[in-house]
């Protein structure tokens, strides 16, 4: 019984692992492949309000490709998520991923998240820091976005700065899904 508990800590571990090494805020890293289920095509997405319309508008601005990643929303507390790869800006090529919270089903983990997110820009997900991190103006989108260029001093960097402002413009306009 003790062997069977210790197996199942270990395969849980594990799997956490896989998960975090999959976040692009957490030193970039990917999966190797995506199962089917977890692919999403944005033009294809019906709703037309909330995340799906965040998507659609990006896609419309030429921002992202139209290709997504549903992601394991869940392990931040929101309610949907999406990872999506962003069209170069100034040299930088990334991918961004957002997320829904909704706040009729806000628990411990997504009051914690939203909280750091306003507080410091950032989160911590299985002890590692993930950065670049912002939410809309009614706490109901959080954005991933790790461009370095985006926040940086230089002027030569000031299409990084538009573009994340015109993507924050876009989540803070956002219709919500309620």
């Amino acid at each position: 019984l003790y062997m069977k508990k210790m197996l199942i800590k270990v395969i849980a571990l594990a799997i956490s692992a896989v998960v975090v090494l999959s976040f692009s805020g957490c030193g970039g890293m990917k999966p190797a492949t995506v199962p089917e289920a977890n692919k999403a095509v944005i033009s294809k997405l019906e709703s037309k309000s909330g995340l799906d319309g965040i998507c659609k508008t990006m896609l419309e601005k030429e921002y992202i490709e139209d290709n997504c990643v549903i992601t394991n929303a869940e392990l931040i507390g929101a309610t949907k998520g999406y990872r999506l790869t962003g069209k170069a800006v100034n040299g930088s090529k990334f991918d961004i991923e957002i997320y829904q919270y909704d706040a009729t089903k806000s628990n411990d983990r997504s009051k914690a998240v939203i909280a750091s997110v306003k507080e410091n820009k950032s989160f911590e997900l299985f002890g590692k820091v993930v950065p670049y991190c912002y939410m809309s103006a009614n706490d109901e989108f959080l954005l991933i976005y790790p461009d370095a260029k985006s926040v940086s001093d230089k002027a030569d960097d000031e299409p990084n700065k538009k573009r994340l402002g015109e993507v924050k413009d876009i989540l803070n306009k956002a219709e919500t899904t309620k």
